[in-house]
This record gives C-alpha cells, sequence and structure tokens, in this order.
C-alpha cells in the first residue's frame, strides 16, 4: 500500500504542550494551502481499563493504525497524530520490561519496526520536561495533590528510560527531534517546529 499522506507525530510526557501544539500546528498548514487533519490520542477512548496493560497498548496502536488508513483513503497531505508508533513503541518496550514479556513485545516491534512506517512517519517530536515540572503542571488546578496511574514520578522516570534506550535505534530510521518545553513558551515550541517542517516558513 502506498500512502502519499505525510505523518507527523507528537510524543512524549504528559503536560508538556503536544495537544496545545497540534492545534496551532494543524492551523498553520491549514493555512499553507494543505490539507490537513488530526488524530486524537487513542488511549483517550480504549475501553481497556487497566492503562499499564501491555493490552491497553496493543489495542490503542491498532486503532491508530486504522486512522492513518483511513487518511490515506481521504487523500489527506499531513495527518498529525497525538501519540503514534513511536509512543506505542516506548510503551511496549516499557511494558516488556516490567512485564518480562519480549516475545509478544517482539511480535508488535517487527510490525511496527518496518520500512512502510519509516516511509509513511514524515516527522516526529518527543516532547519532554522536568518531571518535578510536569507534576507541577499537573496539579496547578487541583486542590488535592494525588497522583494519577500515569502521572506520578515512578511511571514517568520509566517511561523516559524506555525512550532513551530505543533513542539510538530510532533515530537512524525516523526524523525524530526532541523538544524539552521545561523552560519553553509555546510559542518558542511552535517556531521551531514551523522551521523545522519547512513548509512556507
Amino acid at each position: 500500500m502506498i500512502m502519499n499522506t505525510k505523518i507527523i507525530e507528537f510524543f512524549g510526557l504528559p503536560r508538556t504542550g503536544k495537544t496545545s501544539s497540534i492545534r496551532a500546528i494543524k492551523k498553520y498548514i491549514s493555512n499553507q494551502g494543505f490539507s490537513v487533519d488530526s488524530v486524537v490520542e487513542r488511549a483517550s477512548i480504549c475501553p481497556i481499563k487497566d492503562k499499564l496493560s501491555p493490552v491497553f497498548n496493543y489495542w490503542t496502536t491498532f486503532a491508530l493504525m486504522k486512522e492513518y488508513f483511513e487518511s490515506a483513503d481521504k487523500n489527506i497531505q499531513f495527518l498529525l497524530a497525538d501519540r503514534g508508533f513511536l509512543d506505542a513503541l516506548v510503551w511496549i518496550h516499557y511494558n516488556s520490561i516490567k512485564h518480562n514479556n519480549e516475545i509478544m513485545d517482539n511480535y508488535f516491534f517487527e510490525i511496527l519496526n518496518t520500512k512502510f512506517f519509516e516511509n509513511v512517519v514524515f516527522k516526529s517530536y518527543f516532547f519532554s520536561a522536568e518531571i518535578e515540572t510536569v507534576l507541577d503542571r499537573e496539579f496547578e488546578s487541583h486542590i488535592i495533590k494525588k497522583e494519577g496511574t500515569i502521572l506520578n514520578n515512578k511511571i514517568l522516570t520509566g517511561y523516559l528510560k524506555s525512550f532513551s534506550e530505543l533513542y539510538p535505534s530510532l533515530k537512524q530510521k525516523f526524523d525524530i527531534k526532541i523538544i524539552d518545553t521545561t523552560n519553553h513558551t509555546l510559542r518558542q515550541t511552535l517556531e521551531f517546529i514551523a522551521s523545522d517542517l519547512e513548509i512556507g516558513y
């Protein structure tokens, strides 16, 4: 299958500006005269309750694959993904260590680590920040500080560790830029992405 849709993936830690950046970049690309759409984070609609279960990540991965194929059928030029295949790889790697389930995880890695996805994923932006900053942003509007299933120091640290372990091999196949938003304004982040995309900038 040949896909002409250029997919731009935004992934990384929560509360680092991914969703806000997607909204702004989507409008920016549209203003340049291109057809563009976005994919809502699949994790937010997953019917599987346990977010730390490997099955949760398998479901979100295949649900995302469906969206990618449908965008190609609609002849959309750019598709922005809030989390994507690279994010799935990081979580699958995280779970393979936690659950010692390398057989199933190797199967998914074979699917996702193919030339097909190398050609489909146009750009990837990994959003990071100091974990203390991420948690402060999460609790800013909370009266009581209560860590969540994902938004806690242990899980976020594990996610970053998984990404750092995979990054050397991923960067050989994918155009990944790391954006640390600890001290970055949204404006600075958007200017960087727009410049990197080289679309009418």
